[in-house]
Protein backbone atom coordinates (compact mmCIF):
# COMPACT_ATOMS: atom_id res chain seq x y z
CA UNK A 1 0.00 0.00 0.00
CA UNK A 2 1.50 3.34 -1.05
CA UNK A 3 0.99 6.59 0.80
CA UNK A 4 -1.65 7.78 -1.71
CA UNK A 5 -4.05 4.88 -1.08
CA UNK A 6 -7.13 6.22 0.64
CA UNK A 7 -8.59 4.81 3.81
CA UNK A 8 -11.79 4.09 1.90
CA UNK A 9 -9.93 2.06 -0.74
CA UNK A 10 -8.22 -0.13 1.85
CA UNK A 11 -11.47 -0.79 3.68
CA UNK A 12 -13.30 -1.54 0.41
CA UNK A 13 -10.60 -4.05 -0.48
CA UNK A 14 -11.11 -5.72 2.87
CA UNK A 15 -14.86 -5.78 2.27
CA UNK A 16 -14.42 -7.55 -1.08
CA UNK A 17 -12.17 -10.14 0.56
CA UNK A 18 -14.87 -10.88 3.09
CA UNK A 19 -17.49 -11.21 0.36
CA UNK A 20 -15.28 -13.72 -1.47
CA UNK A 21 -15.02 -15.66 1.79
CA UNK A 22 -18.79 -16.19 1.70
CA UNK A 23 -19.94 -13.36 3.96
CA UNK A 24 -23.07 -11.56 2.78
CA UNK A 25 -22.35 -8.11 1.23
CA UNK A 26 -24.22 -6.09 3.86
CA UNK A 27 -22.48 -7.89 6.69
CA UNK A 28 -19.10 -7.75 4.92
CA UNK A 29 -19.37 -3.97 4.63
CA UNK A 30 -20.21 -3.59 8.30
CA UNK A 31 -17.47 -5.97 9.38
CA UNK A 32 -14.80 -4.29 7.27
CA UNK A 33 -15.68 -0.92 8.76
CA UNK A 34 -15.76 -2.30 12.30
CA UNK A 35 -12.39 -3.99 11.89
CA UNK A 36 -10.95 -0.82 10.40
CA UNK A 37 -12.10 1.27 13.35
CA UNK A 38 -10.56 -1.32 15.68
CA UNK A 39 -7.26 -1.22 13.76
CA UNK A 40 -7.32 2.57 14.00
CA UNK A 41 -7.42 2.41 17.77
CA UNK A 42 -11.16 2.67 18.30
CA UNK A 43 -12.14 5.54 16.02
CA UNK A 44 -15.76 6.63 16.13
CA UNK A 45 -17.69 6.21 12.91
CA UNK A 46 -17.88 9.96 12.34
CA UNK A 47 -14.11 10.23 12.53
CA UNK A 48 -13.77 7.41 10.01
CA UNK A 49 -16.18 9.04 7.57
CA UNK A 50 -14.44 12.42 7.94
CA UNK A 51 -11.16 10.79 6.87
CA UNK A 52 -12.73 8.51 4.26
CA UNK A 53 -10.88 10.05 1.27
CA UNK A 54 -7.66 10.82 3.10
CA UNK A 55 -4.55 8.66 2.72
CA UNK A 56 -4.60 5.69 5.06
CA UNK A 57 -2.56 6.36 8.23
CA UNK A 58 0.89 4.86 8.43
CA UNK A 59 0.80 1.23 9.52
CA UNK A 60 -2.96 0.91 9.07
CA UNK A 61 -2.73 -1.78 6.39
CA UNK A 62 -0.38 -3.88 8.51
CA UNK A 63 -2.84 -3.77 11.43
CA UNK A 64 -5.99 -4.14 9.34
CA UNK A 65 -4.91 -7.06 7.16
CA UNK A 66 -4.53 -9.69 9.95
CA UNK A 67 -7.98 -8.78 11.27
CA UNK A 68 -9.51 -9.31 7.84
CA UNK A 69 -7.68 -12.63 7.55
CA UNK A 70 -9.25 -13.81 10.79
CA UNK A 71 -12.70 -12.75 9.60
CA UNK A 72 -12.10 -14.51 6.27
CA UNK A 73 -11.78 -17.69 8.31
CA UNK A 74 -15.27 -16.82 9.62
CA UNK A 75 -14.14 -15.96 13.12
CA UNK A 76 -16.82 -13.72 14.66
CA UNK A 77 -15.97 -10.03 14.70
CA UNK A 78 -16.71 -9.88 18.44
CA UNK A 79 -13.93 -12.38 19.13
CA UNK A 80 -11.56 -10.44 16.87
CA UNK A 81 -12.21 -7.08 18.52
CA UNK A 82 -12.71 -8.62 21.97
CA UNK A 83 -16.00 -6.92 22.78
CA UNK A 84 -19.68 -6.59 21.88
CA UNK A 85 -22.12 -3.87 22.86
CA UNK A 86 -25.12 -5.01 24.88
CA UNK A 87 -27.81 -2.70 26.29
CA UNK A 88 -25.56 0.30 25.70
CA UNK A 89 -22.60 -1.13 27.61
CA UNK A 90 -19.44 -2.70 26.25
CA UNK A 91 -19.09 -6.39 27.13
CA UNK A 92 -15.79 -8.22 26.81
CA UNK A 93 -16.02 -11.52 24.94
CA UNK A 94 -13.58 -14.18 23.86
CA UNK A 95 -13.62 -17.76 22.61
CA UNK A 96 -15.39 -19.90 25.19
CA UNK A 97 -18.22 -17.45 25.90
CA UNK A 98 -21.41 -16.91 23.89
CA UNK A 99 -21.54 -13.59 22.04
CA UNK A 100 -24.42 -11.38 23.27
CA UNK A 101 -27.17 -10.78 20.71
CA UNK A 102 -29.80 -8.06 20.34
CA UNK A 103 -32.67 -10.48 20.96
CA UNK A 104 -31.38 -11.12 24.46
CA UNK A 105 -31.83 -7.41 25.21
CA UNK A 106 -35.58 -8.07 25.12
CA UNK A 107 -35.13 -9.94 28.41
CA UNK A 108 -33.79 -6.75 29.99
CA UNK A 109 -36.66 -4.70 28.57
CA UNK A 110 -39.27 -7.10 29.90
CA UNK A 111 -37.62 -7.28 33.31
CA UNK A 112 -37.37 -3.51 33.71
CA UNK A 113 -40.96 -3.01 32.57
CA UNK A 114 -42.23 -5.41 35.21
CA UNK A 115 -39.99 -4.69 38.18
CA UNK A 116 -40.13 -0.92 38.20
CA UNK A 117 -42.07 1.77 36.37
CA UNK A 118 -39.08 4.11 36.11
CA UNK A 119 -35.84 2.18 35.49
CA UNK A 120 -32.68 4.23 35.23
CA UNK A 121 -28.98 3.25 35.27
CA UNK A 122 -26.50 4.15 37.94
CA UNK A 123 -25.45 7.77 37.66
CA UNK A 124 -27.93 8.54 34.90
CA UNK A 125 -30.74 11.07 34.70
CA UNK A 126 -32.41 9.45 31.70
CA UNK A 127 -35.27 6.98 31.87
CA UNK A 128 -34.95 5.90 28.26
CA UNK A 129 -32.79 2.79 27.66
CA UNK A 130 -29.82 3.35 25.32
CA UNK A 131 -30.29 2.19 21.75
CA UNK A 132 -28.36 -0.99 20.89
CA UNK A 133 -26.00 -1.05 17.95
CA UNK A 134 -25.20 -4.74 17.93
CA UNK A 135 -26.49 -6.56 14.88
CA UNK A 136 -25.45 -10.14 15.64
CA UNK A 137 -28.19 -12.41 14.19
CA UNK A 138 -30.13 -14.84 16.39
CA UNK A 139 -28.52 -18.25 16.77
CA UNK A 140 -31.30 -20.11 15.03
CA UNK A 141 -31.77 -17.46 12.33
CA UNK A 142 -28.23 -18.32 11.28
CA UNK A 143 -29.28 -21.80 10.19
CA UNK A 144 -29.91 -22.68 6.59
CA UNK A 145 -26.76 -21.58 4.76
CA UNK A 146 -26.79 -19.53 1.54
CA UNK A 147 -30.54 -19.70 0.95
CA UNK A 148 -30.98 -17.47 4.00
CA UNK A 149 -29.32 -14.61 2.14
CA UNK A 150 -32.61 -13.23 0.80
CA UNK A 151 -34.72 -14.25 3.81
CA UNK A 152 -35.83 -12.54 7.04
CA UNK A 153 -32.37 -12.53 8.63
CA UNK A 154 -30.90 -10.48 5.80
CA UNK A 155 -33.83 -8.06 5.78
CA UNK A 156 -33.49 -7.58 9.53
CA UNK A 157 -29.76 -6.98 9.14
CA UNK A 158 -30.29 -4.44 6.36
CA UNK A 159 -32.93 -2.62 8.42
CA UNK A 160 -30.50 -2.44 11.35
CA UNK A 161 -27.80 -1.01 9.08
CA UNK A 162 -30.08 1.77 7.86
CA UNK A 163 -31.30 2.60 11.34
CA UNK A 164 -27.83 2.57 12.84
CA UNK A 165 -26.42 4.81 10.14
CA UNK A 166 -29.21 7.35 10.63
CA UNK A 167 -29.96 7.56 14.33
CA UNK A 168 -28.87 4.30 15.95
CA UNK A 169 -31.01 1.18 16.19
CA UNK A 170 -34.50 1.95 17.44
CA UNK A 171 -35.28 -0.33 20.34
CA UNK A 172 -38.62 -2.14 20.49
CA UNK A 173 -40.55 -1.26 23.63
CA UNK A 174 -41.29 -3.85 26.28
CA UNK A 175 -44.33 -5.92 25.47
CA UNK A 176 -46.67 -4.73 28.17
CA UNK A 177 -46.78 -2.60 31.27
CA UNK A 178 -46.54 -4.23 34.69
CA UNK A 179 -49.35 -6.69 35.22
CA UNK A 180 -51.15 -7.02 38.55
CA UNK A 181 -50.90 -10.50 40.01
CA UNK A 182 -54.61 -11.19 39.49
CA UNK A 183 -54.25 -10.52 35.74
CA UNK A 184 -51.27 -12.85 35.50
CA UNK A 185 -53.30 -15.60 37.14
CA UNK A 186 -55.76 -15.79 34.27
CA UNK A 187 -57.98 -18.87 33.94
CA UNK A 188 -56.58 -21.81 32.02
CA UNK A 189 -57.13 -21.43 28.31
CA UNK A 190 -57.24 -17.64 28.34
CA UNK A 191 -54.89 -16.06 25.80
CA UNK A 192 -51.65 -14.74 27.19
CA UNK A 193 -50.22 -11.42 26.13
CA UNK A 194 -48.49 -11.65 22.75
CA UNK A 195 -45.89 -8.94 22.24
CA UNK A 196 -45.08 -7.70 18.76
CA UNK A 197 -42.04 -5.57 18.04
CA UNK A 198 -44.01 -2.34 17.84
CA UNK A 199 -45.72 -2.68 21.19
CA UNK A 200 -46.61 -0.02 23.76
CA UNK A 201 -43.98 1.58 25.93
CA UNK A 202 -43.82 0.42 29.55
CA UNK A 203 -46.44 2.17 31.63
CA UNK A 204 -45.25 4.70 34.15
CA UNK A 205 -48.54 4.66 36.00
CA UNK A 206 -48.18 4.22 39.70
CA UNK A 207 -44.59 5.43 39.82
CA UNK A 208 -45.17 6.89 43.23
CA UNK A 209 -48.16 4.84 44.34
CA UNK A 210 -47.93 2.75 47.44
CA UNK A 211 -50.45 0.10 46.38
CA UNK A 212 -48.60 -1.26 43.37
CA UNK A 213 -46.52 -4.32 44.35
CA UNK A 214 -43.98 -3.50 41.64
CA UNK A 215 -43.55 0.01 43.08
CA UNK A 216 -42.83 -1.49 46.47
CA UNK A 217 -40.39 -3.93 44.84
CA UNK A 218 -38.53 -1.01 43.25
CA UNK A 219 -37.97 0.53 46.69
CA UNK A 220 -36.68 -2.61 48.41
CA UNK A 221 -33.71 -4.82 47.65
CA UNK A 222 -34.46 -7.09 44.72
CA UNK A 223 -33.02 -10.59 44.40
CA UNK A 224 -32.35 -11.65 40.83
CA UNK A 225 -30.87 -14.84 39.39
CA UNK A 226 -29.26 -15.05 35.96
CA UNK A 227 -28.95 -18.68 34.87
CA UNK A 228 -26.19 -19.41 32.36
CA UNK A 229 -24.73 -15.93 32.61
CA UNK A 230 -21.96 -16.43 30.03
CA UNK A 231 -20.28 -13.04 29.58
CA UNK A 232 -22.43 -11.63 32.39
CA UNK A 233 -24.26 -9.25 30.05
CA UNK A 234 -27.74 -9.80 31.51
CA UNK A 235 -26.60 -9.67 35.12
CA UNK A 236 -24.60 -6.47 34.57
CA UNK A 237 -27.34 -4.69 32.61
CA UNK A 238 -29.92 -5.46 35.30
CA UNK A 239 -27.57 -4.50 38.13
CA UNK A 240 -26.79 -1.16 36.48
CA UNK A 241 -30.43 -0.31 35.81
CA UNK A 242 -31.75 -1.59 39.14
CA UNK A 243 -29.46 -0.12 41.81
CA UNK A 244 -31.38 -1.89 44.60
CA UNK A 245 -30.86 -5.32 43.04
CA UNK A 246 -28.48 -8.09 44.01
CA UNK A 247 -27.87 -10.55 41.19
CA UNK A 248 -26.68 -14.15 41.53
CA UNK A 249 -25.23 -15.18 38.15
CA UNK A 250 -24.52 -18.86 37.54
CA UNK A 251 -22.70 -20.77 34.84
CA UNK A 252 -21.20 -24.22 34.49
CA UNK A 253 -18.27 -22.93 32.43
CA UNK A 254 -15.21 -21.71 34.33
CA UNK A 255 -14.01 -19.92 31.18
CA UNK A 256 -17.26 -18.02 30.88
CA UNK A 257 -17.24 -17.06 34.55
CA UNK A 258 -13.70 -15.69 34.19
CA UNK A 259 -14.90 -13.38 31.41
CA UNK A 260 -18.00 -12.46 33.41
CA UNK A 261 -15.84 -11.56 36.41
CA UNK A 262 -13.83 -9.10 34.33
CA UNK A 263 -17.00 -7.55 32.94
CA UNK A 264 -18.55 -7.26 36.40
CA UNK A 265 -15.43 -5.50 37.68
CA UNK A 266 -15.17 -3.27 34.62
CA UNK A 267 -18.72 -1.99 35.13
CA UNK A 268 -18.26 -1.62 38.88
CA UNK A 269 -21.11 -3.88 40.03
CA UNK A 270 -18.98 -6.45 41.84
CA UNK A 271 -20.62 -5.53 45.14
CA UNK A 272 -24.05 -6.56 43.80
CA UNK A 273 -23.31 -9.36 41.31
CA UNK A 274 -22.23 -12.70 42.73
CA UNK A 275 -20.84 -15.27 40.29
CA UNK A 276 -21.43 -18.93 41.11
CA UNK A 277 -20.17 -21.96 39.21
CA UNK A 278 -23.00 -24.47 39.11
CA UNK A 279 -25.67 -25.92 36.87
CA UNK A 280 -28.87 -23.87 36.78
CA UNK A 281 -29.49 -22.80 40.41
CA UNK A 282 -28.08 -25.89 42.12
CA UNK A 283 -25.62 -24.02 44.36
CA UNK A 284 -27.86 -21.07 45.16
CA UNK A 285 -30.63 -20.34 47.61
CA UNK A 286 -33.78 -18.38 46.88
CA UNK A 287 -36.23 -16.99 46.83
CA UNK A 288 -35.81 -14.61 43.91
CA UNK A 289 -37.98 -11.76 42.66
CA UNK A 290 -36.79 -12.37 39.11
CA UNK A 291 -35.08 -15.22 37.29
CA UNK A 292 -33.70 -14.59 33.81
CA UNK A 293 -31.92 -16.88 31.40
CA UNK A 294 -30.67 -17.21 27.86
CA UNK A 295 -30.30 -21.00 27.95
CA UNK A 296 -29.02 -23.27 25.19
CA UNK A 297 -31.90 -23.95 22.79
CA UNK A 298 -30.42 -25.27 19.53
CA UNK A 299 -31.60 -28.83 18.72
CA UNK A 300 -28.63 -31.21 18.47
CA UNK A 301 -29.55 -32.15 14.93
CA UNK A 302 -29.43 -28.52 13.82
CA UNK A 303 -25.91 -27.79 15.05
CA UNK A 304 -24.22 -28.93 11.85
CA UNK A 305 -26.27 -26.44 9.79
CA UNK A 306 -25.30 -23.40 11.84
CA UNK A 307 -23.17 -20.70 10.27
CA UNK A 308 -19.43 -21.41 10.62
CA UNK A 309 -19.05 -18.37 12.92
CA UNK A 310 -21.25 -20.18 15.43
CA UNK A 311 -20.48 -23.84 14.75
CA UNK A 312 -16.70 -23.48 14.67
CA UNK A 313 -16.17 -20.80 17.30
CA UNK A 314 -18.94 -20.40 19.88
CA UNK A 315 -19.07 -22.85 22.80
CA UNK A 316 -21.19 -25.95 22.21
CA UNK A 317 -22.15 -25.95 25.89
CA UNK A 318 -24.05 -22.71 25.25
CA UNK A 319 -25.77 -24.05 22.12
CA UNK A 320 -26.71 -27.74 22.31
CA UNK A 321 -30.04 -28.40 24.03
CA UNK A 322 -30.96 -31.94 23.04
CA UNK A 323 -33.21 -33.39 20.34
CA UNK A 324 -35.81 -30.60 20.29
CA UNK A 325 -33.78 -27.79 21.86
CA UNK A 326 -35.88 -27.77 25.04
CA UNK A 327 -33.84 -30.00 27.39
CA UNK A 328 -32.51 -27.12 29.51
CA UNK A 329 -35.81 -25.26 29.49
CA UNK A 330 -37.60 -28.37 30.80
CA UNK A 331 -35.27 -28.29 33.80
CA UNK A 332 -35.13 -24.52 34.14
CA UNK A 333 -38.86 -23.86 34.43
CA UNK A 334 -39.67 -26.22 37.36
CA UNK A 335 -36.59 -25.08 39.25
CA UNK A 336 -37.52 -21.44 38.73
CA UNK A 337 -41.07 -22.15 39.93
CA UNK A 338 -39.66 -23.47 43.20
CA UNK A 339 -37.30 -20.49 43.71
CA UNK A 340 -39.53 -17.51 42.92
CA UNK A 341 -41.36 -15.40 45.47
CA UNK A 342 -45.14 -15.19 45.01
CA UNK A 343 -45.63 -12.74 42.17
CA UNK A 344 -42.03 -13.23 41.02
CA UNK A 345 -41.06 -13.26 37.35
CA UNK A 346 -39.38 -15.79 35.08
CA UNK A 347 -38.13 -14.37 31.76
CA UNK A 348 -36.11 -16.44 29.31
CA UNK A 349 -35.19 -16.74 25.64
CA UNK A 350 -36.09 -19.65 23.38
CA UNK A 351 -35.72 -20.66 19.75
CA UNK A 352 -37.63 -20.45 16.51
CA UNK A 353 -40.45 -23.00 16.38
CA UNK A 354 -40.37 -23.70 20.12
CA UNK A 355 -43.22 -21.44 21.29
CA UNK A 356 -45.76 -24.26 21.64
CA UNK A 357 -43.37 -26.43 23.62
CA UNK A 358 -42.37 -23.52 25.84
CA UNK A 359 -46.00 -22.67 26.58
CA UNK A 360 -46.71 -26.30 27.48
CA UNK A 361 -43.69 -26.50 29.79
CA UNK A 362 -44.72 -23.36 31.67
CA UNK A 363 -48.40 -24.24 31.96
CA UNK A 364 -47.46 -27.68 33.32
CA UNK A 365 -46.25 -25.87 36.45
CA UNK A 366 -49.30 -25.07 38.64
CA UNK A 367 -47.57 -22.08 40.22
CA UNK A 368 -46.66 -20.39 36.93
CA UNK A 369 -48.75 -18.52 34.37
CA UNK A 370 -47.66 -17.44 30.90
CA UNK A 371 -47.97 -13.65 30.81
CA UNK A 372 -46.31 -12.68 27.52
CA UNK A 373 -44.45 -14.00 24.52
CA UNK A 374 -42.09 -11.46 22.98
CA UNK A 375 -41.39 -11.43 19.24
CA UNK A 376 -37.90 -10.76 17.92
CA UNK A 377 -37.05 -8.32 15.11
CA UNK A 378 -38.13 -10.88 12.50
CA UNK A 379 -41.53 -11.38 14.15
CA UNK A 380 -40.62 -14.77 15.65
CA UNK A 381 -41.63 -15.53 19.27
CA UNK A 382 -38.35 -15.26 21.19
CA UNK A 383 -38.80 -14.42 24.88
CA UNK A 384 -41.22 -15.95 27.39
CA UNK A 385 -42.51 -14.02 30.42
CA UNK A 386 -44.10 -16.08 33.20
CA UNK A 387 -45.20 -15.19 36.70
CA UNK A 388 -45.45 -17.10 39.98
CA UNK A 389 -49.16 -16.96 40.82
CA UNK A 390 -49.49 -19.37 43.73
CA UNK A 391 -48.52 -18.41 47.27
Amino acid sequence: MDNTTTLHAVIQHGRHRLERAGIEPVEAALDAELLARHALGGWERGQLIANWREPAPAGFGERFDPLVERRERREPTAYITGHREFWGIEIEVEAGVLIPRPETEFIVEEALARLTPDPRPLGSETTVPPRPRSRQPPLDAARGGPELAEGPAKRVLERRVLQTDAVGLVRGAASESVLPLERAAAPAGSPETRSPLASPKPSRAGAGGGGNPESRAARRALRIADIGTGSGCLAIALARWLPSAHVVATDLSAAALAVAARNVSRHDVQDRVTLVRCELLDATTGPFDLIVSNPPYIPTGDLSSLQPEILNYEPRLALDAGPDGLDLIRRLVPMAASRLVPGGWLIFEFGDGQVTGVREIITAEPSLAVVALRDDLAGIPRVAVARHVKA
